[in-house]
């Protein structure tokens, strides 16, 4: 496994301008001192999405994501932190020097790329089980589904032994140790201590980003056992939300459009049968986040053919993706698939063939809404039909698009017979009054972050200082004068605050280079927000000032406090010198 020496990466960074690396997937314009854009890591339609040139960072004030260049590649482009470095190396013609892989190497090279290689070992040894007599009972199961032994070497499907320890006996032989084994999620601990396999007896999927990583598993038990399937815990590499099955193949087929599936065997059935731009999502309903991705590789098509199970549940899950997907730009077209459930069911029974003619003939994802609308209402009965049509009205009324608007009205009105001019005025009609059923999508829940910037009355002001401090040379030297990084919260704060004391001392602070010392994605997205603190800039000189001298008066006040409780205050004299020191402070001018 490469190492890139750590001196290296920082001369990357420092010579890598982040503007020029998002400008080109992100439209930006420019607003006060940074760069503002629609964000690339959730659907929205207010920019909310910030890129520092000064700080050379981004941050997303919408869903929390942030960090450095490097950062953006890791999760944009679903890069590893090595490929990201080669990558912004390449644009600046450096060559780039690696080290001898060793156990130290491997221990600095990081938390994910330990869990690429520790999951890349264990799909190698569940394909390596299927295809011994211990894999029998999986192998058969796979071969009833009608896959050939090509499909299954292709998405490497495998089986899990049903020993609760093999994988990780297999794995610690191989040399990972149990920190990695536990935080990729391939192995859990008892209270005891005992490590067992997550996944055991069960037919093995290997999850793969969309540059052919195995980020997770899900794992099909065949048996009567609960659940059915069982996926990787969220990592530091899985996401669900914001990864698809066969996004690495499909990524790569010459149709112009993504086929939207609910699962892991409707995929490898639709592939088997030449449909290689067939995804799906990872056991959870489809986020703005898919939306996205699924926007990124559909290039200048818009069309999205969603192929979800018949069934009501299917149903029900087309039509909440549909807004989702339209919120991203794409247009869903819904795939018939009667008299069949599920696509797997659809070509086992009628072929490749007749599928591509379900493709051809498959139904705008708005008709499709109303159609299943209809059968809330009794058509025979005249009031029911009316009560429909003023539903669907409403419905047109919440399309934004004057053209796009007037065709459905037109396209309403002879479906339906009824009078156009009627129809267009009651659509009207529901517009003015605000009755109007928009064709919205719920924005995703913010990230998680390990710490509340507003968790206590002192953590937001200590924020605001670190970010001046970061903006501010003079203003580092005057806290320096007052405080050190021990009267800063324990965490990140102090872990901040100590390095930008010491890249002060050293003539300037970098916050995209300290940025790089934490590993964990929810602890980049703080240190990002800590850097970006909104209503920093919005301070006038003199209110910066102000917020700087008043918090250091508090957290000094706070230390002496503590202090003096524990006994720890020092002499009267040293009390009264600080006292003085605090009373020059109200004066001073920074």
């Amino acid at each position: 496994m490469p190492y890139i020496p750590e001196k290296f990466v920082e001369d990357v960074l420092s010579r890598t301008d982040i503007y020029d690396v998002i400008s080109p997937v992100v439209e930006l314009k420019k607003r006060g001192g940074n760069y503002f854009g629609l964000c690339p890591f959730h659907g929205e339609k207010t920019p909310s999405f910030s890129v520092s040139r000064q700080k050379q960072l981004f941050y997303c004030f919408g869903c929390h994501i942030g960090g450095n260049a490097i950062s953006f590649l890791e999760q944009y482009e679903n890069e590893t932190f090595v490929e990201a470095v080669e990558e912004l190396a390449q644009r600046l013609n450096m060559a780039v020097p690696y080290e001898n892989d060793s156990a130290a190497a491997r221990a600095r090279s990081g938390e994910r790329s330990e869990i690429y290689e520790a999951n890349k070992e264990a799909a190698n040894y569940y394909y390596m089980v299927l295809k011994s007599p211990a894999g029998k009972k999986g192998l058969d199961y796979l071969k009833s589904r009608g896959l050939s032994d090509e499909t299954i070497l292709k998405f490497g499907l495998g089986y899990s032994p049903a020993a609760r320890d093999s994988l990780y006996k297999y794995l610690k032989e191989k040399g990972f140790s149990d920190a990695v084994l536990r935080a990729g999620g391939l192995v859990i601990y008892t209270d005891t201590g005992q490590a067992k396999d997550r996944f055991f007896d069960r037919v093995m999927f290997p999850i793969q980003d969309a540059n052919k990583h195995v980020i997770g598993f899900g794992g099909r038990v065949l048996t009567d056992a609960k659940p059915k399937y069982l996926n990787t815990a969220e990592t530091s590499v899985f996401d669900k939300s914001r990864n698809l099955y066969g996004l690495h193949l499909a990524r790569r087929s010459r149709r112009s459009y993504m086929i939207l599936c609910e699962g892991y065997m409707d995929v490898i059935a639709m592939h088997q049968a030449g449909f290689d731009n067939a995804v799906a999502s990872l056991g959870t309903a489809l986020t703005p986040g898919h939306a996205s991705i699924i926007k990124k590789y559909a290039g200048d098509n818009s069309f999205t053919y969603l192929c979800y199970d018949s069934d009501n549940a299917g149903v029900n899950a087309a039509l909440r993706a549909m807004p989702i997907l339209k919120g991203a730009g794409l247009d869903a077209r819904i795939i018939d698939m009667s008299p069949h459930k599920d696509p797997d069911e659809f070509i086992r029974a009628l072929g490749a063939e007749a599928f591509e003619e379900r493709i051809n003939r498959a139904k705008n994802g708005f008709v499709f809404g109303i159609e299943v609308l209809e059968n809330s209402y009794d058509m025979r009965d005249p009031q029911g039909r009316t009560d429909y049509i003023n539903a669907v009205a409403a419905r047109v009324a919440g399309i934004k698009d004057e053209i796009e608007r007037a065709n459905y009205v037109n396209y309403v009105a002879e479906r339906y017979e009824v009078d156009v001019g009627s129809f267009r005025k009651k659509v009207t009609q529901i517009a003015l009054e605000g009755k109007a059923v928009f064709q919205t999508y719920s924005e995703p829940p913010e990230n998680e972050v390990r710490y509340d910037i507003e968790s206590n009355d002192m953590n937001r002001p200590q924020g605001v200082l670190i970010a001046a401090m970061a903006q501010k040379p003079e203003i580092t030297r005057v806290v320096k004068d007052y405080l050190t990084a021990e009267d800063f919260e324990e965490g990140i704060y102090r872990k901040l605050v100590t390095e930008i004391m010491k890249q002060a001392d050293e003539g300037q602070v970098k916050p995209q280079i300290i940025l790089n010392m934490f590993d964990n994605e929810a602890d980049r997205a703080f240190v990002s927000a800590v850097f970006e603190e909104d209503g920093l800039s919005d301070m006038t000189d003199e209110e910066l000032s102000e917020a700087v001298k008043e918090t250091i008066y508090k957290m000094v006040k706070r230390s002496m406090e503590t202090a003096a409780k524990s006994g720890e205050a020092g002499t009267v004299q040293d009390v009264i010198k600080m006292q003085k020191k605090l009373q020059e402070l109200r004066n001073l001018k920074i």
